[in-house]
């Protein structure tokens, strides 16, 4: 507590006091606890000196006293509302992410494969557009597109002119094969506007890797400055590595069929060979 008759002349006013109005003199200071918890305090003044008596004092202290309890019954509400919120958030997360792993996986074809994954990544965060690329013979290869909201893709996927992997900003992702976000690609020097993508301002580019095997790069843009945060750079690199693990199975699948088809290919040449053989007289 602090109590003075005319404070604005002391020598040595409390930390935290101002005056306020020129004339205050007397001023009666109690703190609202809750325990030995702080939680403010609350202060009368009057412009005449010696203006406040001890039952002033009193009455003060034990309204201070009721204003604790009620201010800290009020954070505790508001904690518990913030985290019954929270774990809503959390549970409504935990079950579009379950949803959206499982879709990733319903084809082992890579550009399905990479279509599924934009798509789950539309139902757990915002975006504008999504692109993801396949990685093969030292380049980045377009190999699927989706909007946000069901509008045509701003891009040609067999644009000839457009370099994906001479692209600063995805080359960086190719070298140091880490996620990169960037909240404003205007002022970025590593960014290069492409056909569609001049009203893109942020972006959230991510390998898809399995081990140090790079299969390829998703990447989602926003029209809006900082648009990604860190909870959705989690949502999307957890999604990126069931995504990678389902293109992984894909690639295996296309490559045992692609092998497959040539023992088929020298089956069926072997066999025609001995056929031959076996016809041509002794």
């Amino acid at each position: 507590p602090y109590y003075s008759d005319n404070w604005a002349e002391e020598k040595i006013p409390s930390k935290g006091m101002t005056v306020g109005l020129p004339h205050s003199k007397s001023i009666l200071v109690i703190p609202l606890l809750f325990e030995k918890q702080v939680l403010g305090a609350i202060s009368v003044q009057r412009y005449q000196e010696g203006a406040y008596q001890p039952h002033h004092f009193m009455l003060l202290k034990m309204l201070a006293g009721e204003l604790g309890v009620v201010f800290q019954n009020s954070r505790a509400f508001q904690e518990s509302r913030e985290l019954v919120s929270k774990s809503s958030t959390d549970y409504l997360t935990a079950v579009a992410l379950r949803q959206a792993i499982a879709v990733i996986g319903t084809s082992l074809d890579q550009e399905a494969v990479l279509n599924n994954l934009l798509m789950s990544l539309a139902g757990v965060m915002v975006f504008d557009v999504g692109l993801a690329y396949l990685y093969g013979d030292d380049r980045l290869h377009l190999a699927a597109g989706y909007d946000f909201y069901d509008r045509q893709i701003p891009i040609l996927f067999n644009d000839a002119n457009v370099e994906w992997s001479r692209f600063p900003l995805l080359d960086e992702i190719l070298r140091h094969r880490t996620q990169l976000v960037v909240h404003d690609l205007q002022a970025d020097w590593r960014w290069r506007e492409f056909v569609g993508s001049e009203a893109f301002h942020s972006c959230l580019a991510i390998p898809l890797l399995v081990g140090s095997n790079l299969l390829g790069v998703v990447t989602i843009f926003s029209n809006d400055n900082e648009r990604f945060d860190k909870r959705e750079v989690w949502l999307a690199s957890t999604l990126a590595t069931h995504g990678s693990i389902a293109l992984q199975n894909a690639r295996t699948l296309h490559e045992t069929e692609q092998r497959l088809a040539e023992l088929s290919t020298l089956y069926q040449a072997t066999a025609t060979m001995s056929a031959n053989l076996a016809s041509m007289p002794q």
